[in-house]
């Protein structure tokens, strides 16, 4: 009996930590409610020479460390070569391979490699719910592009992974999150990372587009929440060469980024609460003991990312920049009639670059939430066309 209590407050728990989502209409459909992202354990690394065959190598390990330690949860594909959705067959799916990047290759016409995998058991999953597990690899190649002037050694590549909590909080695995992220960090020595609470977006582009400006309000309540950016289009991680897309509670450099921000000692003079681990070519710091999300409505403010912040501001790209790895542009939704609310360009442009400027002041207690909608009726009027609706 006391097993079986034991298992059911097991999985009460799991089903807390692992539905807590955002819920909201998206525009297109006013009368539906979409659930736009879940809160979930995220890892994301920006590594050069995605071109090279012993990179490409590692980054198939991965593939399969992950495929490995998901197991069964691994039952949706995106296909390398021809772009196409697979569901898993007898259980399986299909991993990535160095043969699939070379096939791409030689095909030519794309500069990139795109490999999904994910959690979705119906293609109707895909189309309308965030998965709660998976992995994207985007790997830059040397295809010649007579639009691409950069040479290959200088693209970025990039591979982000989603976990439930559950999966680390309450269930054992092989290795432990932090472990993973040291693991994976040696393997590809990436320029920048972060890991630690992220948002488990949409896996199909349109409704991932969509739904990813939506997030402003939820970024700077919570403050150690993270939106993992997720390239469409190949220029699309070109930023992460020169800056870092964020921090989070494990916070990766490379050696050329801890010089730029005062070297090693600048690192360790952040504290004991600040253990540091060495990978081939850089560093992953750690913002206390566990991983913090804060919600400044509740005046909580993560007590150990702001100082990690302040020491990496200078890596972070201009506010004006930042579209190209947070979000787009801060839409929004009236709460009572859940119409799209509609901006100026100019109106737009300002709110955007408001949001940017308050988003690089998150771990400071005096920033406040952005206004949460441009209401288009009065609250009164609203409900009284409420009345006369049912009047009718």
């Amino acid at each position: 009996m006391k097993d079986k209590s034991l298992n059911r407050e097991k999985e009460r728990l799991r089903n807390r930590l692992d539905n807590s989502g955002f819920v909201r209409a998206i525009g297109w459909n006013d009368n539906e409610n979409m659930i736009t992202g879940w809160t979930s354990f995220t890892v994301t690394l920006f590594f050069l020479n995605g071109h090279l065959p012993e990179v490409q190598q590692r980054v198939c390990g991965c593939v399969r460390e992950y495929a490995s330690l998901i197991g069964k949860e691994a039952k949706f594909y995106m296909s390398p070569v021809s772009s196409r959705l697979h569901l898993a067959k007898n259980g399986r799916i299909k991993l990535l391979s160095e043969n699939d990047i070379r096939k791409v290759r030689e095909k030519g016409g794309r500069r990139t490699v795109k490999f999904l995998m994910a959690s979705h058991e119906t293609m109707e999953e895909y189309n309308t719910v965030p998965p709660k597990f998976s992995l994207f690899v985007s790997l830059q190649l040397d295809i010649e592009d007579s639009e691409d002037e950069i040479p290959p050694e200088r693209k970025v590549s990039m591979i982000s992974a989603v976990f439930p909590p559950s999966f680390f909080l309450i269930d054992k695995q092989p290795l432990t999150f932090t472990d993973l992220v040291l693991k994976w960090s040696n393997a590809l020595h990436p320029l920048s990372g972060t890991a630690g609470w992220g948002i488990s977006q949409h896996s199909g582009e349109f409704n991932f587009l969509v739904a990813q400006d939506t997030f402003a309000q939820e970024l700077l309540r919570f403050p150690g929440l993270e939106l993992p950016p997720l390239p469409v289009m190949p220029e699309d991680t070109r930023l992460f060469e020169n800056h870092i897309a964020g921090i989070n509670w494990l916070t990766v450099i490379c050696r050329r980024f801890a010089e730029q921000a005062g070297g090693e000692k600048s690192l360790k003079a952040l504290g004991r609460e600040y253990p540091i681990a060495r990978y081939d070519d850089g560093f992953i710091i750690q913002a206390g003991p566990k991983p913090e999300l804060g919600d400044r409505k509740a005046k909580r403010i993560p007590s150990y990312y702001g100082k990690v912040h302040d020491l990496l501001r200078p890596l972070h790209p201009p506010p004006e920049e930042l579209r190209n790895c947070l979000i787009g542009s801060v839409i929004d939704f009236d709460p009572f009639t859940k119409d799209l609310n509609r901006y100026s360009k100019e109106e737009e442009a300002q709110r955007s670059l408001d949001f940017y400027n308050r988003w690089m002041n998150r771990f400071s207690a005096d920033t406040k939430m952005l206004p949460l909608y441009k209401r288009n009726k009065k609250l009164r009027e609203y409900f009284l066309s409420l009345f006369s609706n049912l009047r009718e």
